[in-house]
């Protein structure tokens, strides 16, 4: 249990148009409104003061990842008067304080400075922090909001219990602390700290950080898009992806090399477009009771994945790369771990030992990546491991497990190293490849702010293998579009899902097959086999299956040209690939509603089946009324499609709901995939 000092900031949101920071100021009354290019932005009177502090106690409680936290504010104390020191069109200082003759005790000072980066992107930047008395009580570093492993099986009722890695509904592998507002805003919190935004008032947003020292910024623009691309290139670009994972699918094997080069020979002789195979367990594997695990440490099985140097020379040869798979964790008692537990790489107890964390059926240590040595040392060998003998991508998983009793050799509080370890490990995974190999590719699920400038491509995580809305292939479509809006605009997902628990949980061939002909439209198509690969239906399970999947993976391929021209896109202006339809059509009030229909850039509408046993979909085609969009499968449902408006459309498997502008410079391109793959 811990004391804190908090801060709590409120946000009026009201309409937009271009200015500079302006005042309305009513001293007698004790009320400022500031406003940045129109948009009042604080609003502050005495019975809604705009800073307030307070003390509280917090306890978290962690199990394999997920975070049991209680927090309760002791006391708060409203900061209801203030003292201009300084108010212009680009500084505003002002100092809040408890009580109106208070002026030699404690305050806090408020700060707003018009700013631009080096890359000229205009922000607002904000900070408030402490000065006189109350300045001794100590910041609290602690989990942002959501800073813990996803879970499987996200509770959305208290009926559901279970223990360990089960989250929530609302938890997220992705907290970072910001937010877009449809008034053409959005506010990014820079603190690492534990925080808390809260939209529940219709008149207010409330953020709320465990810290004496709160910093961020405000962006704005005038459109929804011009705003977006302002967020991503304010907190970072993605890397260019190599071209190969965007035509057809990288299909995952597994069980050494006996085991995946005949299957593989059947899924490429079925005229499956692969793109690469994907070993999860190219290092070994270890049975617990949540099915089969990779063995964590980080080189090549050669007795188990025997003569691989050539059959990846072979497959290279055949344009078909091989993937593989890491964590920032090495499992007890490995090869890398011994050399690790002896030159000090792991983090630390607080008595100096290795800190050995339970991952559900064995131990294992964390790479001290805030080591200098230790990350060094760790990046040489996954480079030397991986790309040295021909292994063109990985999954770079987890990345926010760390514990709060948990400590670096550098002097990092446990804290910050919690929130800040997924940036960290991306930033480890791009210093790996290099700058100038633009032929690799790693994925990763886990962020905080400031993640996606050292990411490649992010997926959703371990969804479960249903059709659930909280954690299945619905909750995917969410995942994406939040980060779309957040600065990260490459994301995927497993076609399929992962969580399997035999036998209430197993995948089926509907769900194969619906997420797969989603994941179409869709940057990367990637298979996943599961936890438990034998409960799962896989894609090399039947010849009627695998010529349904190959068919996919070609329309996919089809589609190269387009994708390619979103991914420039991304890559140059930070306009994501898969977007909400706001986005676009932020007029249309129905568009507000839409969390599981998308656009695959601004061209194309999404809408996949995302409940068991269904074939028909519900789909707002948007714009006005001159909007005219055409069905991908004309012989399947109607062709032709106006704006603004809602339809049933028929979607049997392999012919999802999309739909494309018939103006579009592609239309020849989509033309030809409704002439080539559109009939049933």
């Amino acid at each position: 249990m811990v004391n804190y000092f908090k801060f709590i900031f409120l946000f009026l949101l009201i309409k937009y148009s271009f200015s500079e920071i302006t005042y309305d100021i009513d001293e007698s009354n004790n009320t400022i409104k500031i406003s940045y290019n129109d948009v009042i932005l604080f609003d502050h009177s005495t019975s809604s003061p705009i800073v307030s502090v307070g003390f509280g106690e917090a306890t978290f409680v962690d199990s394999l990842g997920s975070f049991d936290i209680t927090d309760e504010i002791l006391y708060k104390d409203d900061l209801t008067y203030y003292a201009i020191i300084t108010a212009n069109a680009t500084y505003t200082e002002i100092h809040f304080r408890k009580n109106d003759d208070d002026t030699d005790g404690f305050q806090a000072v408020f700060t707003l400075r018009e700013m631009s980066t080096e890359s000229g992107v205009d922000h607002l930047h904000y900070e408030i922090y402490s000065i006189g008395n109350g300045t001794e009580y100590n910041r609290i570093f602690f989990v942002l909001v959501g800073e813990k492993d996803e879970g499987v099986g996200r509770i959305v009722n208290d009926s559901n219990t279970n223990s360990g890695s089960v989250g929530s509904y609302y938890t997220t592998y992705w907290p970072q602390a910001s937010y877009l507002s449809d008034r053409y805003y959005s506010l990014i919190l820079s603190n690492y700290e534990y925080s808390e935004l809260n939209f529940e008032s219709p008149e207010q947003n409330l953020i709320y950080v465990h810290s004496n020292y709160v910093t961020g910024d405000i962006l704005q623009e005038n459109e929804m898009i011009p705003l977006v691309s302002k967020i991503s290139k304010f907190i970072g670009l993605q890397q260019r992806l190599p071209e190969w994972i965007l035509k057809g699918a990288v299909i995952a094997f597994e069980g050494g090399t006996d085991e995946v080069m005949p299957l593989y020979n059947q899924v490429k002789e079925s005229g499956v477009d692969v793109s690469a195979i994907w070993i999860q367990d190219w290092s070994g594997k270890i049975r617990t009771g949540f099915g089969y695990r990779v063995y964590w440490n980080w080189k090549l099985d050669d007795t188990f994945y025997t003569d691989f140097d050539s059959h990846i020379k072979n497959l290279t040869e055949d344009g078909v790369n091989v993937m593989v798979y890491c964590n920032p964790y090495l499992i007890e008692g490995s090869e890398l771990f011994q050399i690790a537990d002896r030159n000090g790489y792991f983090l630390k107890t607080s008595s100096g030992e290795t800190y050995l964390q339970d991952f559900g059926g064995f131990s294992a240590g964390t790479i001290d990546l805030y080591s200098q040595e230790a990350n060094q040392w760790y990046t040489e060998t996954l480079r030397n491991n991986t790309i040295k003998i021909g292994i063109k991508g990985w999954m770079a998983d987890f990345g926010e497990y760390t514990d709060l009793d948990m400590f670096s050799s550098s002097t990092i509080e446990p804290e910050v190293l919690h929130n800040k370890l997924p940036f960290v490990w991306a930033d480890t995974n791009r210093n790996i490849v290099g700058d100038s190999n633009e032929d690799v590719v790693y994925f990763m699920r886990s962020g905080s702010r400031g993640s996606s400038s050292r990411q490649m491509l992010n997926w959703a995580g371990d969804q479960n293998v249903d059709f659930s809305i909280a954690d299945g292939v619905a909750s995917t479509i969410v995942a994406s579009l939040s980060l779309s809006v957040s600065g990260m605009g490459l994301t995927h997902f497993d076609i399929g899902g992962y969580t399997t628990q035999t036998p209430v949980l197993t995948r089926s061939e509907e769900l194969l097959l619906r997420s797969a002909e989603y994941a179409v439209f869709t940057p990367v198509m990637r298979t996943h086999l599961g936890n438990e690969p034998n409960a799962n239906v896989q894609v090399y399970d039947s010849p009627e299956l695998l010529s349904k999947f190959s068919r996919l993976t070609k329309i996919h391929s089809r589609l190269y040209n387009y994708t390619k021209s979103l991914l420039d896109l991304n890559l140059n202006e930070g306009i994501p690939v898969l977007r909400p339809v706001l986005l676009h059509y932020p007029n249309n009030a129905e568009v507000k509603d839409l969390k599981t229909q998308y656009m695959f850039g601004s061209d194309v509408i999404v809408a996949p089946v995302i409940h068991k046993g269904q074939t028909i979909v519900s789909v707002f085609i948007p714009g006005g009324d001159d909007s005219e969009w055409l069905s991908f499968w004309p012989k399947v449902s109607n062709e032709t499609y106006f704006g603004p408006q809602t339809y049933d459309v028929d979607a049997p498997i392999g012919y999802p709901a999309a739909f494309y502008r018939k103006d579009s410079s592609y239309s020849d391109l989509f033309r030809s995939i409704s002439d080539d793959f559109g009939i049933l």
